[in-house]
């Protein structure tokens, strides 16, 4: 369900996201939850390798805690809801980046890995329709 306001549902309408794609995801929820923690995992690996990410992590947060937080943002796109509160949530993960100084070119860079590493795990588990399903989650991310 979407339930956001008009300005809201421009960008969403931009984007694409219907609520197919957000019913899709939620079908696949127990999918998406078997998967978590390693696509998890292989971000923060890919992550870590960057000098500049690291030292970013270690000044600011601990990569547990990272974990956590970004195992709960990939379920939370299996809830078949976007409503304001949803948005809001993204925005101040977006100030926090933008307040310990991560920039627009390794957020971005850092989305293009989740993708990659979500579509490898996915075509494993879902082999007929992960390309569906990951689409539908590459809407979420943007």
């Amino acid at each position: 369900m979407i339930d956001v306001n008009e300005a809201r549902q421009k960008q969403l309408d931009y984007i694409g996201i219907t609520d197919a794609d957000l019913e899709m995801l939620r079908q696949h929820k127990d999918i998406l939850e078997q998967i978590a923690d390693q696509v998890v995992a292989d971000l923060y690996e890919h992550i870590l390798r960057q000098p500049e990410l690291a030292q970013i992590i270690n000044d600011n947060s601990t990569l547990e805690k990272l974990k956590t937080t970004q195992r709960w943002y990939f379920m939370s796109l299996t809830e078949g809801t976007i409503d304001e509160a949803f948005i809001e949530k993204r925005l101040a993960v977006g100030r926090v980046h933008s307040r310990i100084g991560l920039t627009t070119d390794w957020y971005l860079g850092t989305y293009m890995k989740y993708l990659d590493i979500s579509a490898f795990y996915l075509q494993k588990v879902l082999p007929e329709t992960w390309q569906q399903v990951l689409h539908a989650i590459t809407k979420m991310f943007n």
